[in-house]
């Protein structure tokens, strides 16, 4: 019987990391996918104003070259 016990107490120990491990994981994944949603919230919103930037740019070329032509 006391093979059964340490069995039993093994398999509950072992169960018990896995579900604690499995949550840690589950944080840790939460957290990285967070991450990769604020920078890519930071990239669209600086390749934005970017592009913004670079349009206005543009037109104001475009007026300069219309007026000496």
């Amino acid at each position: 019987m006391r093979c059964v016990d340490l069995y039993n107490q093994s398999q509950s120990k072992w169960f018990e990391e896995i579900v604690t491990t499995s949550l840690e994981l589950e944080k840790l994944e939460v957290e990285r996918v967070e991450m990769i949603r604020q920078h890519l919230c930071q990239y669209t919103t600086l390749r934005h104003e970017t592009d913004m930037f670079n349009q206005s740019e543009l037109e104001r070329k475009s007026i300069q070259l219309g007026k000496r032509q």
